[in-house]
């Protein structure tokens, strides 16, 4: 009796196992779907970051709710944006124009290097969240494919002096 118990938790303990990778190969999928899926009705799908807090990486997701118009106050094209955050900072709206065009080609969803800068200003994860401290704003990472938010925090980084970060500023290819 008892060696008949053994062979049967064996076979079970082999299909468990065998479940848990199906289930695992599934998850898997599933993530890389959404991350080939990257906008939804919604906002914008991304994949958690590893440098969250653990009660996030906990999620597959996070979804991203833009902002309200009215929180805005402009409309939301990026001529305009560009236009008011320039002034708003008081730096060259032609030079924001060059530097966003040669990072992203204004492609808000645009990724670059390797997938660790995103937006219309290919802003790094760690460099976006250093900018938005010294903005006193939200360092959600997503916010960097939000239009406004991009265009603000890169008239923010330009009017500090940081628009060393960018190749095309220190390639020469944009210049004040």
């Amino acid at each position: 009796m008892k060696k008949r118990n053994k062979k049967k938790w064996r076979e079970a303990n082999y299909y468990i196992g065998w479940l848990f990778v199906l289930v695992y190969v599934a998850i898997q999928f599933l993530y890389q779907y959404q991350l080939s899926n990257e906008v939804s009705a919604h906002g914008i799908i991304s994949p958690v970051p590893s440098s969250y807090s653990d009660e996030l990486a906990n999620q597959l997701y996070l979804v991203y709710e833009p902002p309200a118009e009215e929180e805005i106050k402009v409309e939301e094209t990026e001529k305009e944006l560009i236009e008011f955050y320039a002034d708003k900072f008081k730096v060259d709206p032609d030079y924001i124009k060059c530097i966003i065009w040669l990072e992203s080609r204004n492609n808000t969803f645009a990724k670059g290097d390797q997938g660790t800068s995103w937006g219309l200003a290919q802003f790094k994860e760690s460099t976006f969240r250093a900018f938005r401290r010294l903005m006193g704003l939200d360092e959600n990472p997503l916010l960097r494919q939000d239009k406004a938010e991009a265009i603000k925090t890169l008239c923010f980084a330009i009017k500090e002096g940081k628009d060393s970060h960018w190749s095309v500023v220190t390639s020469g290819l944009c210049r004040k």
